[in-house]
C-alpha cells in the first residue's frame, strides 16, 4: 500500500535518452563477456520512453529485462516493445513482470514471441516471471499460452526447460490441471502465494511421477495446502512402501515452501544420486534395532545384481541425513531409535559402513 509509482514527465526524457546511450556504450566498450540486467521499476513508461529504450535494448548485451509496477494498464505499447526485444536480441534470455496489468491479447503477443524464439533452439528464453500480474487467477487461454511458450524450450536433449515464476496471481483449482500437464516441460516452477489446497497439491504431486526435468518446485504461502497435500508431495518423491516403489519415485524435483519442510529430499543435481541415497536410507532405517542392513528387502533381487548394489554404496549420503531419517519415520509413523541416530552420525564414513555391512550380511550366513 505504500508503493508509489512516479508519473512520467517530459522533463525526464533527456535522462531516458542518457540511459539508452549508456546501455549501448557499455555493451560496445565495457561488457567483455558480461551482460546487463535492466529493471524498470515504479515509474511510468509511456510510448515515448519505450521508443527511446527499444533500439538500445535491441542491440545491447542485456540478458534480463524486468518491468515492475510501471503504471499499467494504459494504452502504452509495452507488449509490442517486449515482443520486439525478445525476437531481435538473442542475448536476452530472461524476462520478468511484477504488478504489470495487460490484456489477454497483449500477454498472448509476448508469450507467442517467447514460443517462436524458443522453437528456434539457438538461444532460448530461460526465465519468465509473472508476479502479481493477474487478480483472481489466470485466464485459461492465457495460461495455456504461457506453457505453450515454455514447452518449445524443451527438446529432450540439449535444452533443459524454462524457469517460470507465477507468484501471487490468485490461482486455484481452476488452473491446476493445466499446470500439472505442463510440469514436464519446466526446469523450475514457483507457485508461491496462490490459493492452492490439498486436492490441488495431490494433482500436482501425481504429475511429478512423469516429470524428469522439473528440478525445483516452490509452493510457499499456499495456506490451504495442509497435511494431506504435504503428504501427497512427500509420497511422490519418497515412496517407502517397497524398494521398487522408492526407486520409481521422483528423484529430480526438490520441493520448497511447505510449512513442514521436505526440501532435504532430492538435493543433489543427479537424479541417480538422489535415488540411491533414499534406497540406502531405506535399507538401513527399516531394520530398526536389528542388523545394520535390512537384507529382507533384498530378497527378491537376483544374486547377479548384488555387485551392482555394492558398487552403488558409495552414493549413500555423506552429509547430515537427520531430516531424511525424520521424513522416512514420518511416512511409516514410526519412532526414532538408537540405530537411526547412529546412521545420522556416520557422516563421511556412511558409504564405507554400507559396503562393509552388506558384505558381512552375505558372507557371515554362508560361514
Amino acid at each position: 500500500d505504500l508503493e508509489v509509482i512516479a508519473d512520467h514527465d517530459k522533463k525526464l526524457m533527456p535522462y531516458w535518452k542518457e540511459l539508452a546511450n549508456a546501455i549501448i556504450h557499455w555493451s560496445d566498450y565495457h561488457s567483455n563477456k558480461n551482460h546487463l540486467e535492466i529493471y524498470i521499476a515504479y515509474i511510468e513508461t509511456p510510448n515515448e520512453v519505450l521508443d527511446v529504450l527499444r533500439p538500445a535494448i535491441k542491440q545491447s548485451k542485456v540478458k534480463f529485462a524486468g518491468f515492475v509496477h510501471d503504471g499499467t494498464p494504459k494504452s502504452w505499447k509495452l507488449a509490442e516493445f517486449v515482443e520486439d526485444i525478445i525476437q531481435t536480441n538473442h542475448n536476452l534470455t530472461q524476462v520478468g513482470f511484477t504488478g504489470i496489468i495487460l490484456s489477454s491479447e497483449e500477454w498472448k503477443k509476448i508469450f507467442n514471441a517467447i514460443r517462436i524464439r524458443n522453437a528456434v533452439q539457438s538461444s532460448i528464453i530461460r526465465y519468465l516471471g509473472l508476479s502479481f500480474c493477474f487478480d483472481g487467477g489466470i485466464n485459461t487461454e492465457v495460461l495455456k499460452d504461457i506453457f505453450a511458450s515454455t514447452s518449445a524450450a524443451w527438446d529432450g536433449k540439449a535444452a533443459k526447460g524454462m524457469r517460470v515464476q507465477l507468484l501471487g496471481n490468485g490461482m486455484s483449482s481452476r488452473e491446476v490441471s493445466i499446470i500439472a500437464e505442463s510440469l514436464s516441460s519446466l526446469a523450475y516452477l514457483n507457485l508461491d502465494e496462490n490459493r492452492f489446497g490439498d486436492a490441488d497439491a495431490a494433482a500436482l504431486a501425481e504429475a511429478l511421477s512423469s516429470s524428469t526435468t522439473l528440478r525445483r518446485f516452490s509452493v510457499k504461502g499456499n495456506n490451504e495446502i495442509k497435511s494431506n497435500g504435504r503428504h501427497a508431495f512427500l509420497h511422490a518423491i519418497f515412496d517407502v512402501s517397497s524398494l521398487a516403489s522408492c526407486a520409481a519415485s521422483n528423484h529430480t524435483c526438490r520441493i520448497d515452501g511447505l510449512e513442514k519442510d521436505i526440501s532435504a529430499l532430492n538435493c543433489r543435481r543427479e537424479a541417480s544420486l538422489n535415488k540411491w541415497e533414499k534406497i540406502f536410507a531405506m535399507l538401513v532405517l527399516s531394520s530398526g534395532e536389528g542388523p545394520f542392513i535390512n537384507t529382507a528387502l533384498l530378497s527378491g533381487i537376483p544374486a547377479s545384481l548384488m555387485p551392482v548394489l555394492l558398487g552403488k554404496a558409495d552414493f549413500a549420503a555423506k552429509e547430515d541425513t537427520s531430516q531424511i531419517t525424520d521424513l522416512y519415520l514420518e511416512l511409516l509413523n514410526a519412532k526414532r531409535c538408537q540405530k537411526h541416530d547412529v546412521w545420522d552420525n556416520l557422516g563421511q564414513t556412511r558409504p564405507l559402513n554400507c559396503m562393509y555391512e552388506m558384505v558381512r550380511s552375505w558372507v557371515v550366513p554362508m560361514i
